[in-house]
């Protein structure tokens, strides 16, 4: 079983305005390594401790992973163990069983696959662990809670920029995230919601490039040698697999919008530069923040409730400054 990686903090208990004894054995064939330990005064106080499971690492979920690690590590008397599921829902299970081998506190699950990770929920809750969902929504009505965005908002923001870019016609094709996962199933919902107000406007392609930039360069090519000019835009479920399509049509000499999801860094630049038309911001400090908020919160015995979402909002080049400052 691959080992995991564990933040130790100092912790000062931050409780949410909103409405919100002895260990097992570790089951790993490693114990874990301690980046920083408890100090001694506070030895005799069993820290509160965290696990978190991130789906993959790509572009906005790094971030994420980032900036939750940095939060657990401004807190006094935490323990957080910290796993990265390669893009595989049986990795992310086996990730979750070390972590109920460990005897955590709280689980927060950022799922690969949103049908089978209820699987990965119901072994927990079964072992007495609560689980907060970050980012992307499991198939399960288990979670004691969840922090996230709304990827229909998402979708249904970029496409209507796109169908009034383009004045109400024209053909686009799409670049689709990760199968079976809520994020792309989402945010492909919100742009069906917008296609469906532009009978005008024809969707020539529709695939998944799996979130990568190198995928997306792959097909974004494939897609010009077939229909050449009859492209007049791209719209991307993230920001990554947007670069990668703008990176073709860049060596190509060809302009035409296109717009991706989460305003990562490159993007930002991308957008300030002219050269990517738009993008939508995802706040990851904010859901990170809000997730170990909530899960420090939920380890006390504190309330919250079933769900929280933080807006999605439009980037282009009017603005962009303003959320390159906040990133």
């Amino acid at each position: 079983m691959r080992k995991a990686s564990i933040v130790w903090t100092i912790m000062s208990l931050l409780l949410l305005p909103a409405c919100f004894g002895g260990t097992r054995n570790d089951a790993s064939t490693a114990g874990p390594t301690p980046v920083a330990s408890v100090p001694a005064e506070q030895a005799t106080t069993r820290p509160i401790r965290l696990g978190f499971t991130v789906l993959g690492s790509f572009e906005f979920t790094d971030m994420i992973k980032d900036k939750l690690e940095a939060e657990v590590a401004s807190r006094e008397n935490i323990v957080l163990f910290s796993y990265e599921g390669q893009a595989n829902a049986e990795q992310q299970l086996a990730d979750v069983k070390d972590m109920i081998a460990k005897d955590v506190d709280v689980i927060i699950l950022n799922p690969v696959n949103a049908a089978k990770s209820d699987v990965a929920v119901k072994m927990a809750v079964d072992a007495g662990i609560p689980v907060v969902g970050i980012n992307t929504i499991p198939d399960t009505d288990l979670l004691t809670t969840y922090v996230g965005s709304n990827d229909i908002q998402a979708g249904e923001i970029q496409m209507q920029f796109i169908a009034e870019s383009l004045g109400g016609e024209g053909n686009i094709v799409i670049l689709r995230g990760l199968p079976e996962q809520s994020s792309q199933i989402q945010r492909a919902r919100g742009i069906l919601n917008v296609l469906d107000k532009y009978p005008n406007i024809r969707v020539l392609e529709d695939e998944t490039a799996k979130w990568s930039r190198n995928d997306a360069y792959e097909l974004m090519k494939k897609w010009h040698e077939q229909y050449g000019s009859k492209i007049d835009a791209v719209v991307s479920h993230n920001d990554g697999m947007a670069l990668g399509a703008l990176d073709y049509l860049k060596e190509a000499g060809i302009r035409i919008p296109v717009i991706g999801v989460d305003a990562i860094p490159d993007a930002l630049q991308a957008v300030k530069d002219g050269e990517l038309t738009a993008t939508v911001f995802q706040d990851a400090l904010g859901q990170a923040k809000m997730a170990v908020n909530l899960a420090i919160n939920i380890a006390q015995n504190g309330q919250v409730a079933k769900s929280y979402f933080i807006p999605y909002r439009l980037v282009t080049q009017e603005n962009v400054d303003y959320f390159s400052a906040i990133r």
